[in-house]
This record gives structure tokens, sequence and C-alpha cells, in this order.
């Protein structure tokens, strides 16, 4: 939903803003729909739903690394323990979709490969990345009724012992708490985030962004969920920061400690970088997280 009538300025009004936000969202959630209500490319969804029911399910959107899938299946699998690995693939590169999949069915995971969607620019990564989830709650964990589950990024590694289902125990929601509203609205950030699912089973749980309401990806549940929790229903991880250098600063890149867990952070460095300087700041960051990585996983 867009932002409520109350929010908008006069100037805003003025300048009919309230009605070309929402025309725009209807159009956005128009396309969501439709892509939400496609078969997936590969995989078998009668199987996925059959392995997911009564069990604690961990979702990973994968997209175009399929390193990154390595490394975090092999780390899953060493450091938490009862879970069912589900890969929810939406890269576009054919080949590396392949290597993902290769990955997963040697780890005993679950795969399925989603169809093209239609938001391809790099600026939209976000509403592809929330309508590969809002198709995965749908399609899979809505019918296939696990006990809980949660989505993580691909790019998100435990780095230690660590069961992220634990603060379900005793909260509905649990994750990295974000408010990009001003304090009006807040989210769960999309790249962990975990549900019990008895809680939301009754829900249209609607993973898709609103940026007019201060809400990135997954945001779009404040107004299906997270607005009628009361704050004892929610766990909030937190986030570390930890610079990659002593001589390089947290605003041009980083890594994010997130409870137990280890976050590349993609796009903490700046786009308006020159590419050389960025480059250099990923392969940099890149050869950190193997050693990290590598470490991990232990003998």
């Amino acid at each position: 939903m867009p932002r409520p009538w109350s929010d908008y300025t006069l100037r805003e009004w003025l300048r009919i803003r309230p009605f070309e936000q929402r025309y725009n969202y209807a159009r956005y959630q128009f396309v969501a729909r439709r892509v939400a209500r496609r078969p997936a490319a590969r995989g078998d969804v009668r199987a996925v739903k059959a392995a997911i029911r009564g069990r604690r399910v961990l979702v990973t959107i994968a997209f175009n690394d399929a390193e990154f899938i390595d490394w975090q299946t092999a780390l899953v699998a060493r450091h938490v323990e009862d879970c069912f690995h589900l890969i929810i693939d939406n890269s576009s590169d054919a080949a590396i979709a392949a290597r993902i999949e290769a990955i997963a069915t040697a780890r005993g995971c679950g795969y399925m490969k989603l169809a093209p969607n239609p938001w391809r620019k790099p600026i939209d990564g976000g509403r592809a990345h929330g309508s590969a989830m809002t198709w995965t709650w749908r399609n899979l964990l809505r019918p296939g009724r696990p006990a809980a589950f949660g989505f993580i990024d691909h790019d998100i590694f435990p780095v230690r012992p660590t069961d992220p289902f634990a603060p379900l125990g005793r909260h509905t929601v649990a994750g990295q708490v974000r408010d990009k509203s001003g304090g009006k609205r807040w989210f769960l950030w999309a790249g962990f985030c975990f549900f019990r699912f008895d809680a939301v089973q009754s829900l249209a749980l609607d993973f898709s962004l609103d940026w007019n309401a201060g809400l990135d990806t997954g945001g779009a549940n404040w107004f299906v969920l997270y607005e009628r929790l009361a704050a004892d229903q929610v766990f909030d991880v937190g986030e570390v920061l930890e610079a990659i250098g002593e001589d390089v600063p947290l605003e041009l890149a980083r890594f994010e400690r997130v409870g137990d867990w280890l976050h590349f952070s993609n796009f903490s460095t700046p786009h308006n970088l020159p590419e050389a300087q960025r480059e250099a700041l990923a392969r940099r960051k890149r050869a950190i997280l193997e050693t990290r990585i590598e470490a991990a996983l232990g003998p």
C-alpha cells in the first residue's frame, strides 16, 4: 500500500503526488502479482512442499554468483542444525544457474529456478528480489506449511554454530529491523528475516518494496503484518559494521555482522565512485571474505 493520505504535505498535494504514487504503485503491484502466479522454470514444486512440511526452512534467494552459494551451503550444513536449506534461484545467467543447481543438488538442498522476471536493470534489483520472496511464500511456503521459515541473502554466511530460528520460540518474527521512514514504519531486512508459520499462515505476505513509504525490499509486509505486532513480538538481531582495513572508511566498503552471520554487503560501496576504485575495493573484500570463509569451515 502507498503512504497514508495524511502523510502527504500541502506541497505534495498541490503537485498531485498522492495520485501519481498510487498509480505507479498499482502498476507495480499488477506486474508483481502476475510474476507471483508464473510457474518455476526448473524444480519440483510438489517435492519441495513435501520436504518442508513441519520443518524449519532456510530460504536463500540466489542471483548470479555460484561461489557465494557454494560457500553458504557448506557453512549452513556445518553450523545450522535441523533446517531444510532451499535455494530459490533468481539468476539471469543460465550458465551460472546451472552451476548453482549442481551445488544445491550435491549438498542436499532444495532447488527451484524461477522464470525470468521483468525487472532486469540493476536499479530494479530490489523489486526482482522481493518478487522472488513473494513467489516462494505463495507457491511453496504457505501451501507447504513449515514450522518456521526465514529468508537470507546469498552473500551472508554463518561463521560459527548458530540457530537463527531460536528467537521464534518467544517472538513472532526475528531479523534485522530497519527504519527508513523517520520512525513512521519499520521492516525486517530482506537479507535476514524469520517468521513463525502459525502466526502468519493466514496472511498474504508481500515482500515487495515501496520507496515512497520508506520501505525497502520486504517492507510491504508493514501493511500486512508488522504494524500489528507489539514490541515484544519482534526480535531485532541488530548489526555491527566491520571495516575491511584501517585505510578504508566504513562508508566506502565494509562487512556487516548480523549475529553469528557475516554479510558481504555488496551494496555498501557507493555507485558514484570511479569504476576502477569500486572494482579494487570489491576484489579486496572478496579476498578477505574467502579467508574468513576458509576459517569458518575449519579443517
